[in-house]
């Protein structure tokens, strides 16, 4: 064979091979759509290279992303009427039944400290089903898998091809034989007077009971009931929360955005629960314009402008507080609590200053606070 036919023989070699990959890809129907300007998640997988027919084989994927990023952020759905079936069909594979113990499994393991990385392990039950017997060699198709960034698009990342040598299930058994039918059992006969008496039962349970609750409902109704105890005042529930979050020893373990998370969510909590309004639904500047409206003799706006933006910042922004700022929050919070309590009134004839109403009046503007 000359130098040109040897060529033009691996030339049409390569182009039959890269016709039989394309056609591979079009038939599995798998599109890659990861932005290539973007970090692309590590992918490890392992699928047995033998099994049996009618059997399970699980294919494993190890996944190494961004803590941000969560694969299959929906879960996995192994339904039949997919496209992901379809092609597993085409290939002589299935997904176990819905209603197996065999299920798919998804084990997330957060980034370390000091390590930007996260690791997400994929489990994928598969049953080889060749259409004939004796031992045959399948490939299993490319598989999607979906992976969302922290911006919550989510792409398509496909697996590679496996290939899995099925034996037959009897292949160890030389010259098998079909085993015979069981031997026949005696048919049970109903026993009537059983189930006239549990039928009977099934009916007059009920109705007993639903006339024991209607007895002790109504019964209920003559007594008088004690009244419920006061609520607790707010400025009570504010130093309990304070006093739980110190417990938990947060800044000994260097866990300040949690620390100064929980604080501020202490100090909304608290304003709106003692003057009036929703505290932990109100953003910062509601919470201010509300203070302005509903506590007109309030003069430390500007320590919880301070505390709640520190924490806003550390939410939205990704600034991580430090010990003093955390400290800090902590004492002013304390100290406004302390500043806020209402005394109670020497003169029965008026309520304590707890029992009165928050004023509903706003500040007009220019007038200066007493």
């Amino acid at each position: 064979m000359t130098m040109a036919a040897l060529r033009a023989s691996f030339r049409f070699l390569f182009v039959v091979l890269l016709a039989s990959s394309a056609l591979a890809e079009e038939e599995t129907g798998c599109v890659d759509t990861w932005p290539e300007d973007r970090a692309r998640p590590e992918f490890k997988e392992h699928f047995p290279i033998r099994g049996t027919a009618g059997h399970v084989s699980v294919l494993e994927i190890t996944v190494s992303h961004l803590p941000g990023e969560k694969v299959f952020p929906g879960g996995i759905a192994l339904l039949s009427s997919s496209d992901e079936s379809e092609w597993l069909k085409a290939a002589k594979f299935r997904f176990p039944h819905p209603t197996s113990e065999v299920k798919p499994h998804i084990e997330r393991s957060e980034a370390q400290k000091g390590k930007n990385q996260a690791t997400t392990k994929v489990r994928i039950p598969l049953i080889p089903l060749p259409s004939e017997a004796g031992r045959k060699e399948l490939t299993l198709p490319r598989l999607p898998i979906a992976v969302s960034r922290a911006s919550g698009q989510v792409h398509t990342i496909c697996t590679d091809p496996h290939v899995i040598t099925v034996e037959d299930p009897l292949a160890s058994s030389p010259q098998a034989e079909a085993k015979p039918d069981p031997p026949p059992r005696p048919q049970i006969e109903v026993w009537e007077t059983l189930r006239d008496v549990v039928l009977a039962l099934l009916i007059a349970l009920p109705i007993a009971a639903l006339l024991a609750w209607a007895f002790y409902r109504f019964r209920n109704n003559f007594k008088r009931t004690a009244p419920p105890p006061p609520p607790r005042p707010p400025w009570e529930v504010a130093f309990a929360k304070l006093d739980a979050i110190d417990a938990k020893n947060l800044l000994q373990k260097e866990e300040y955005e949690q620390y100064l998370d929980e604080v501020s969510d202490a100090l909304r909590e608290y304003l709106g629960d003692r003057y009036g309004f929703e505290g932990l639904e109100s953003t910062t500047r509601e919470t201010l314009r509300q203070l302005v409206v509903l506590a007109p003799d309030f003069d430390d706006e500007r320590a919880v402008r301070t505390i709640l933006q520190r924490a806003d910042l550390v939410k939205f922004a990704r600034r991580p507080p430090v010990e003093e700022e955390c400290r800090e929050a902590m004492s002013e919070t304390r100290r406004m609590v302390r500043k806020t309590v209402a005394l109670p009134s020497l003169d029965p004839r008026k309520p304590s200053q707890a029992a009165q109403k928050p004023p509903t009046s706003p500040r007009k503007k220019g007038e200066k606070r007493g």
